[in-house]
């Protein structure tokens, strides 16, 4: 009788440790795994343990996609969307959509309690989006949202004048 070599059993990590190794929440890697999109997930009971070989690969080859996307973000100089200014009584949403206009006023329409009002489509980036978050900063409810009171209410008055002036810009 020939005796085979028993190979040890491959090591097992808890979602905290995948968590820390792919830099997401625990909760993010708990979403990620009951989607299917973490490869060596394997849920036991109620606990969730990972492959960390196969997570260092996953983690490299989402490295890998993101230099390609910034390689192809580089070639682009058109603007690949736009930033719209919409809202309802006295609130503002500052987004970017590459989107039709349409569309993500539609899916936009569908979660407020009132209906939305196109105030601006600015033809631009996420840097603008961001740039004008920054301008209204004071104004912001939450995320993208804004109270629409102030120099954002003059501005959206106005007709959302772009560049913005150290005039328009100021909060």
């Amino acid at each position: 009788m020939t005796q085979r070599a028993s190979r040890p059993a491959p090591q097992r990590i808890r979602a905290e440790e995948a968590a820390a190794m792919l830099g997401v929440s625990r909760r993010g890697v708990h979403a990620l795994a009951a989607r299917g999109d973490l490869p060596g997930a394997a849920k036991i009971g109620a606990i969730w343990t990972f492959d960390p070989q196969r997570l260092k690969r996953y983690k490299a080859s989402l490295a890998r996609l993101a230099e390609k996307l910034e390689e192809i973000d580089e070639f682009s100089s058109a603007p690949t969307g736009r930033v719209y200014v919409a809202g309802y009584d006295h609130y503002v949403k500052i987004g970017f959509s590459a989107a039709s206009r349409g569309a993500r006023i539609l899916s936009l329409q569908t979660s407020a309690p009132k209906e939305i009002k196109v105030y601006k489509y600015l033809p631009g980036d996420i840097a603008l989006e961001r740039a004008l978050h920054r301008k209204f900063a004071r104004y912001r409810l939450k995320g993208e949202w804004f109270r629409n009171t102030g120099r954002l209410n003059e501005w959206i008055g106005a007709g959302c004048p772009l560049p913005l002036t150290e005039h328009s810009a100021k909060p």
